[in-house]
């Protein structure tokens, strides 16, 4: 009943009530967003992976141009074999990046636990 009554109070004024609207909205996308991460963080194993190739599908101008690639990659996850995957990034990368994962370098990588083609580089760990 009183958050009823707080939230009719901000809409009566509108100079108030429209960006403390918008500001409950975005902490709560914040919030869902943090809880999805938690949940996916949860299902991911850490291991290694040896780049095999990197082929540039697009690139974006500007002073910092960026790439999306497919990468292929022999994966190794303690306690499992090796196996090949290609990496689901997805994301623009930076040349640092790119630099980073050319044939023949060995890049951390997680995987989803229950899907061990879903790649993820871990570009946190780059110095």
């Amino acid at each position: 009943m009183a958050v009823g009554w707080v939230v009719a109070r901000l809409f009566m004024y509108p100079a108030v009530g429209i960006p403390v609207g918008i500001l409950l909205i975005c902490a709560l996308i914040v919030v869902v967003v943090r809880i999805v991460r938690r949940r996916q963080a949860s299902k991911r194993m850490a291991g290694t992976a040896q780049v095999l190739s990197v082929e540039t599908m697009t690139t974006t101008g500007g002073p910092v141009p960026s790439y999306t690639c497919r990468i292929a990659l022999r994966v190794e996850i303690p306690g499992r074999p090796p196996y090949e995957a290609t990496s689901s990034n997805g994301d623009f990368m930076t040349p640092v990046e790119i630099g980073a994962v050319q044939p023949g370098k060995t890049v951390a990588v997680q995987i989803d636990s229950t899907n061990p083609q879903d790649v993820w580089i871990d570009f946190s760990s780059i110095a």
